[in-house]
């Protein structure tokens, strides 16, 4: 079967799925169609497998342990409501999603007070994906948390107080993470330290593009923060079409914009940040792919980043848990159900690009697609980094 076809075969499969299960309608005006007018009801009712389609507003905050589609339709808001006891609050807490199920959020913005979390994302063996978020919270918040969970991509998002990973498996592509400054009463004591745009502990972190850049503290107990901080971590960070990570700057003490403790960090060469601590640095190019989340009815556009002049095959399929081969890597792909794109050869610095149309059919609407490479060159086979497109 030739590539066009096994693709429309593909999203003619993807459709007959997503048909079989429910759609919801939130609105908080009650507009035509509506099924509730708050978002935790709306959970309450969706299984597995559904979408639930959320429209301009504001809304009481999410909690599920569910697979389901969350979309937003004119940037509607969560707002972070109880989640523990005193401060402890979350916009969106997704607890315990079993493994083989999919949580995808798009198209929000997520907003919380003192102390309280955008987005926590805990004890989650499934596959959970995070596009198009606008995070902020007040004083020593934060925008994403993320512990214990195994697959987690966050995709083209603005997280404006910092996100923390531990022992998680956790993917950046094109997303912006802005650590918090110091905070001191008038008095001068201090009850806000800065942070770090990203801190990660014991986990596996891809990176492609995007901003990192650490709050500014203040003398002597708040020192200025990196942009990324990780420690015993497996790291690889990959420019993309630009990447930058700046160290808070408010102190006069030099602080690097990267910090690796321990672990592994594999840097593409083009990345010039200062980087300190005791961690394994390789410099190496990384195949990696980004494609910004997509409306039904347009265009995709797969950009690949590679070695100049490598071949490359371009696969995709649904989403599922890595299979690590010795040799080439981590596959992200469905061998089962998978479907061949595209082979091509990078140009002279290492780019590709490839235009998909996307059927403008409702039933694809919150489809979530991984992506990835097979490439070949001067340094041999290899798998590329995966991404996903989000289909809205």
């Amino acid at each position: 079967m030739k590539p066009l076809a096994c693709l429309l075969a593909f999203f003619a499969s993807c459709a007959s799925f997503a048909g079989a299960q429910q759609t919801w309608i939130v609105d908080a005006a009650n507009g035509v169609g509506a099924h509730f007018l708050d978002v935790p009801p709306a959970l309450a009712a969706a299984s597995d497998g559904d979408t639930i389609l959320v429209r301009a507003g504001f809304y009481s905050n999410a909690v599920t342990s569910r697979g389901v589609t969350l979309l937003g339709e004119g940037s509607p808001t969560l707002v972070a409501g109880p989640a523990g006891v005193g401060f402890d609050t979350r916009a969106v807490l997704l607890n315990g999603l079993p493994r083989g199920r999919s949580f995808v959020m798009r198209g929000f913005r997520l907003s919380g007070g003192t102390y309280s979390i955008g987005a926590e994302i805990r004890s989650c063996a499934g596959h959970v994906v995070l596009a198009d978020l606008d995070v902020s919270t007040a004083f020593s918040g934060q925008s994403v948390q993320i512990t214990s969970s195994a697959d987690v991509t966050i995709v083209r998002s603005s997280l404006r107080s910092g996100a923390s990973v531990h022992s998680s498996t956790v993917a950046f592509r094109e997303t912006h993470c802005r650590g918090q400054a110091a905070f001191a009463w008038p008095s001068g004591a201090i009850v806000v330290y800065a942070n770090s745009g990203l801190s990660a502990i014991s986990s596996d972190v891809s990176i492609c593009g995007g901003s990192f850049t650490g709050g500014a503290g203040i003398l002597p107990g708040s020192p200025d923060q990196p942009g990324a901080a990780f420690s015993s971590c497996t790291t690889r960070i990959v420019a993309g079409r630009g990447i930058a990570f700046t160290a808070g700057a408010a102190t006069g003490v030099p602080t690097a914009a990267i910090v690796a403790e321990a672990g592994t960090l594999d840097l593409e060469p083009s990345i010039t940040a200062n980087v300190s601590g005791t961690a394994t640095i390789t410099r190496r190019v990384i195949s990696a792919l980004h494609v910004a989340p997509t409306a039904l009815g347009t265009t995709l556009t797969l950009e690949l980043t590679t070695a100049p002049l490598d071949a490359y095959q371009l696969f995709a399929s649904a989403l599922v848990d890595a299979q690590v081969h010795p040799e080439l890597g981590a596959l992200w792909l469905d061998t089962q159900a998978y479907v061949f794109l595209r082979a091509g050869l990078a140009d002279a610095s290492g780019r590709a690009s490839t235009p998909l149309a996307i059927p403008l059919d409702p039933l694809l609407r919150g489809a979530a697609i991984r992506v990835q490479a097979l490439h070949r060159g001067a340094l041999g086979l290899g798998l590329g980094e995966p991404t996903i497109a989000v289909l809205y």
